[in-house]
């Protein structure tokens, strides 16, 4: 079938030239059976088949291939195909005709449309192109590896789709098709060593712009299926130089990507198998080191050079999401190289690197990538969003404050400029420079906080006492006047108000660890408050003061409602350092109920517990 040959050189030869006419002259021999109807049909079919012959041979002849072809196996290709390439001949005049009953002759006009008849015979024959020439036998080369593709589970397929490959360089004119080989053996981890020698070996060869596609597809394929060789990345390092710059980037994504991840405990077993085939994080390291040393020394990049900055920036960010063990490492030792606007851009890679395992080392990464960075405005938003995420943690909130705690106190002046800027309203940050005395805080003085609990408004009450929350310890001075307030409360409603306040007076008095007589008062009463905040509040402050506060207990048990009464029982089952007091107590109770009664067994079954 060596006449496929034949028509992509007619291809290649005759493809511009768009609409030609003939004038040609058939006579045929009539058998007993033709009608002048008949023959007349059969020598118009065969001078339009001799026409397509005649244009294919005189292709034939410009490439001297005449002992390659057989015009016998010409005639049957054409006419066997007669009605698909009959199409490119759009108009046929004809000009004499004659019928004697035996002979028909003709003599016609025929315009061929050469750029259609062409197509058609690429689309019926592309499954034995030889020698492509064109951008069309190109696509239709394509069409027969996708073909071949969709049959990649069977070896046969794989095995011609790699012949055909192997056949053709990959140039600017016809290679994406060679790409979807790659890409679909990438998918379904199919090696072949000649196979992936000719990939390596045409990004040596290549030395156009083509070299940036090559390096990006050839590595995403070959270090999927199989480790990169030394010998294949110096390849990739050498083509580097002949790159933009932007390819380094995508080089050290698949590098980093295609390394074995360490902790694989959770993966299926598939994946586990898929993931020890990947490369070790040593072989990753040497790479990242080789280009950061090429990078320093300008051997990356073709017209502008890459930069350390951009390019230690680019690994850190890659790390962080995919080899988290060797972010330390590279930050820690590239920090100082990193420019501005590149410290800047993998502010969010990091936040995200320390939530998804909180520990030591990547809070040490944190604070100092804070001490290193110079703000602006999108990064001061990821920043202020840390703050958030570490003061709302709820799984393990004490390993969360000690983090937020040292954060903010490595600079306290770049850490009230991130709150000050943040998109939140003025009461959330004032609360954030009263907690950590930022400076220059925007917020109310505490004795003006406190002042806000006399205010007419209920807001300006709730936001006063939240203040002198996040004053802390330092709300000593102000004492009496949450003592006041809660007295007030207690005195002329039969109901918190707000509910906000009551709760947040207590906590102060237990932030203060206020012992005295009224503040103990204050404790006990809110035991029987009608919020459940105020309920736990107050329970909490009594637990903390502890056996002190009995005394004061005892003298007010009767007093109290049998709720508050049975919460009273509960707080006093932790007061170890007086248990036998404690117990007494306890056993002089005559319950009012069974849920006291239940109460008062558990209380006395605590007490009796050794000390922790």
């Amino acid at each position: 079938m060596r006449i496929f040959v034949l028509f992509m050189m007619f291809f290649s030869v005759a493809a511009s030239a768009g609409m030609e006419q003939f004038v040609r002259e058939y006579t045929y021999n009539a058998s007993e059976n033709d009608s002048k109807v008949s023959a007349r049909k059969a020598a118009m079919q065969q001078l339009q088949v001799l026409l397509i012959q005649e244009v294919g041979v005189k292709v034939r002849s410009s490439f001297e291939v005449d002992d390659t072809i057989s015009n016998d196996v010409l005639s049957r290709e054409v006419k066997a195909n007669y009605s698909t390439f009959a199409q490119a001949l759009t108009k046929t005049k004809i000009l004499e005709e004659r019928w004697n009953g035996e002979t028909f002759y003709l003599k016609a006009q025929v315009t061929v449309d050469t750029d259609s008849l062409i197509e058609q015979i690429q689309m019926v024959y592309v499954g034995a192109v030889e020698f492509p020439t064109s951008g069309d036998v190109c696509k239709n080369l394509s069409k027969k590896v996708i073909h071949l593709l969709e049959n990649a589970h069977r070896k046969e397929p794989i095995e011609e789709a790699i012949a055909i490959a192997l056949k053709y360089p990959i140039d600017e004119e016809c290679h994406r098709w060679q790409f979807n080989i790659m890409n679909q053996f990438r998918s379904l981890s199919i090696h072949d060593d000649e196979y992936r020698q000719y990939l390596f070996d045409s990004i040596k060869n290549e030395q156009t712009s083509l070299v940036e596609g090559l390096v990006d597809e050839v590595l995403r394929y070959a270090i999927r299926v199989k480790p990169i060789s030394e010998a294949e990345w110096q390849i990739i390092t050498e083509a580097l130089g002949r790159s933009q710059k932007r390819v380094v980037n995508i080089v050290i994504s698949y590098l980093v990507n295609g390394t074995r991840v360490q902790n694989d405990e959770k993966f299926s077993k598939i994946s586990k198998l898929s993931n020890a085939k990947r490369q070790s994080q040593q072989t990753l390291t040497t790479q990242l080191d080789d280009l950061l040393t090429l990078t320093e020394l300008g051997d990356i990049g073709v017209e502008e050079r890459a930069n350390v900055s951009t390019v230690a920036s680019s690994i850190i960010m890659q790390l962080a999401s995919y080899q988290p063990e060797l972010v330390s490492r590279y930050y820690l030792r590239m920090k100082e190289s990193l420019a501005e606007e590149d410290h800047q851009r993998i502010a969010s890679s990091l936040s995200k690197y320390y939530f998804k395992q909180p520990d030591s080392e990547r809070l040490n990464v944190l604070t100092t990538y804070f001490e290193h960075m110079t703000l602006s405005q999108r990064e001061n938003r990821t920043l202020y969003g840390i703050f958030q995420r570490l003061k709302r943690d709820k799984k393990s909130p004490a390993e969360s404050q000690a983090a937020l705690d040292a954060l903010i106190h490595v600079d306290k002046e770049k850490s009230a400029l991130i709150i000050a800027q943040a998109r939140t309203n003025q009461k959330e940050k004032n609360l954030w420079f009263i907690t950590y005395k930022l400076p220059d805080s925007p917020a109310c003085p505490i004795k003006v906080c406190a002042d806000m609990l006399f205010d007419e408004n209920k807001r300006v009450r709730q936001d006063g006492a939240q203040y002198l929350v996040a004053y802390g310890k330092r709300a000593e001075p102000i004492k009496a006047q949450v003592i006041k307030k809660l007295t007030r409360i207690r005195a002329v409603t039969k109901f918190e108000e707000p509910l906000t306040v009551t709760p947040a007076l207590l906590k102060v008095l237990d932030q203060i660890q206020a012992r005295d007589e009224a503040s103990i008062d204050l404790m006990i009463w809110g035991l029987g408050g009608i919020g459940k905040k105020t309920q736990k509040q107050a329970m909490a402050n009594l637990t903390h003061i502890g056996a002190e506060a009995l005394p004061q207990m005892m003298n007010t048990y009767e007093q109290i409602k049998p709720v508050a009464q049975r919460r009273m029982v509960d707080v006093i089952g932790t007061f170890k350092t007086d248990q036998a007091k404690a117990d007494h107590f306890l056993k002089t109770l005559v319950p009012e109920n069974d849920y006291i009664r239940f109460a008062i067994e558990d209380a006395r079954e605590l007490l009796a517990q050794p000390k922790s």
